[in-house]
């Protein structure tokens, strides 16, 4: 009885060596790879993040060159932005009045003729206004 506990024993721990031996590398081989999958996430991170630096970078220095290349207008181009803009607020509020509510009686020949007045007393001013910044191209005959 003790020869064939002995021998169920050294069975045992035999097959437990075996086992073991076999068990440990897979262990091992598991927990490198589990290493190996942190480290590739934290590259993967890393890649991200210098993908973003790096387009961010490109955008602060298109800003840059932008900013660089801008130079403050000067003062005609300032009086003359000043000028179309009040245009515009003239051309918006004609716009406005000419889309609102329409009447269907005809105007009248006085409101024709002052309002024709009118647009031809802003095309003098205008011209006017040209002349005096272009000298050059002033006609003497106007």
């Amino acid at each position: 009885m003790k020869l064939m506990t002995t021998t169920k024993l050294k069975t045992a721990v035999i097959s437990a060596i075996v086992i073991a031996s076999v068990v440990t590398p897979l262990m091992v081989q598991q927990q490198a790879q589990a290493r190996l999958r942190n480290q590739d996430g934290a590259l993967r991170q890393q890649t991200d993040q210098l993908a973003k630096l790096q387009e961010q970078n490109e955008r602060l220095s298109n800003l840059l060159a932008w900013a660089n290349g801008f130079r403050s207008p000067s003062n005609d181009q300032l009086s003359e932005l000043m000028r179309l803009r009040g245009e515009t607020g003239r051309l918006q509020t004609a716009v406005q009045e000419l889309t609102g509510p329409q009447t269907i009686e005809p105007l009248s020949r006085e409101e024709v003729l002052a309002s024709m007045r009118q647009m031809y007393l802003g095309r003098v001013d205008r011209l006017k206004q040209l002349f005096t910044t272009n000298p050059a191209e002033a006609v003497p005959e106007l």
